[in-house]
């Protein structure tokens, strides 16, 4: 091993660290693998073991759909039963069916290792159970020094020309790098998630497949929709005061779906949480890290797009750092802060401002309830209501534009 700087000393060069094998990461392994060609070493670090499981995340927009396809991978996700094309709103005792593009449900665990494959097959090199830490500032060279710790404890450092932090809402990859901390909404809220098997206590056999079940109640929305094998998914978002006040997640979602009609028993199985989910960085890119993602910034998404987002943000982040790699150099890695911070300024942000628009009617519930009452009641409002919704459905699920010199990614 050599001296790199700083004390740090490694004989490991790649080109590209991605760091987190989620959605956004694997669509930039695979993206930047496209782009690049054989010959160059990209490592995909992963912290939890694999396969793993997730319950959030299962639908997709048509605009991830699409996504997808240019990744090469739909076809390994799209099976029988996979169709999303309709939101049923409950707010209290009003119901409304609302129409969608053509989206897909998924198995996520299913997704994710869809993506890994592809990128595998592709040249990446992927790194299971493998906490990734970026070291401070660049080196001399411009190269960023990455620590890798395996679950054995073994730990290495490698010398990286570009670094891709999609580590997730929790992620602290960063953690070292000033510059490019989060910060938490402080009225933001959690996540929940839960999947129930036919047999399960709480398992609704009524609801049809290529349907949302949304359900929006006092401090809390749950949407329900049926994957591909037959169970069901549940997510929701709910104030921690509402949480803690309500004996709990299980109880919590329970409670707001009867708010809505919907008996599901008076317990959930086990029900996994996230952080706050509301947050963002005032900066997405630093000196050769660009972040991409949930770790980039987070507002509550609705009906697929926040999958979308991580898909179109994860491709598009490959294709910019392969045109840096292509083009070694400091001028190249300034070039690849600006893009990326604009094409994610441009492209990202505003789709997140409609959802932020969304969710604030979400949680006023006298708002979202006389809202859903108006579209369920037919007429003059509800045609203009549903138009509103169709204009918003449609900025959400417009194509995303690609990034870098080319706008090819094969």
């Amino acid at each position: 091993m050599g001296p790199i700087g700083d004390g740090r000393q490694s004989d490991d060069r790649v080109d590209a660290v991605i760091i987190g094998a989620g959605v956004a990461g694997g669509a930039a392994a695979i993206a930047l693998a496209l782009k690049l060609g054989e010959g160059r070493r990209v490592l995909l670090a992963e912290r939890s073991a694999w396969p793993r499981h997730k319950v959030c995340g299962c639908c997709i927009n048509a605009a991830g759909v699409a996504e997808l396809r240019s990744l090469g991978v739909l076809d390994a996700v799209r099976g029988p039963r996979a169709r999303l094309d309709r939101v049923e709103l409950r707010a209290g005792t009003q119901v409304a069916l609302v129409r969608t593009g053509e989206g897909l449900v998924v198995d996520r665990g299913e997704l994710d290792a869809a993506l890994v494959q592809r990128g595998r097959e592709l040249g990446v090199e992927f790194l299971p159970a493998c906490q990734a830490q970026v070291l401070g500032e660049p080196l001399s060279c411009g190269d960023r020094c990455v620590r890798l710790r395996s679950a054995n404890g073994s730990t290495r450092l490698v010398r990286s020309r570009v670094v891709i932090a999609a580590d997730g809402l929790a992620g602290s990859a960063l953690a070292e790098i000033p510059e490019l901390q989060p910060s938490v909404c402080a009225r933001g809220r959690m996540g929940l998630g839960a999947r129930l098997k036919s047999g399960d206590a709480g398992f609704e056999p009524t609801l049809d497949d290529g349907a949302i079940r949304m359900c929006v109640g006092p401090g809390m929305y749950v949407g329900m929709v049926r994957l591909p094998d037959g169970s069901l998914n549940i997510a929701a978002a709910g104030a921690p005061a509402l949480i803690r006040t309500t004996g709990g997640p299980s109880a919590a979602i329970v409670r707001t779906l009867r708010t809505c009609g919907v008996e599901i028993g008076d317990q959930l199985g086990p029900v996994r949480g996230t952080p706050i989910l509301t947050r963002h960085r005032r900066r997405v890119s630093d000196r050769g890290i660009i972040v991409v993602g949930d770790a980039c910034g987070y507002v509550e998404p609705f009906t697929g797009e926040g999958m979308a987002w991580g898909l179109a943000g994860g491709r598009a982040a490959g294709m910019l750092a392969a045109d840096a790699i292509a083009h070694p150099g400091v001028e190249s890695m300034r070039r690849l802060e600006w893009e990326w911070s604009r094409w994610h300024a441009s492209t990202i942000l505003p789709r997140q401002r409609v959802c932020r628009w969304v969710r604030r009617l979400a949680h006023a519930w006298p708002a979202a309830r006389a809202a859903v009452g108006v579209l369920g009641t037919g007429g003059v409002l509800a045609g203009a209501a549903s138009c509103v919704g169709l204009a918003v459905g449609a900025a959400l699920e417009r194509p995303y534009p690609s990034a870098g010199r080319s706008r090819e990614i094969a």
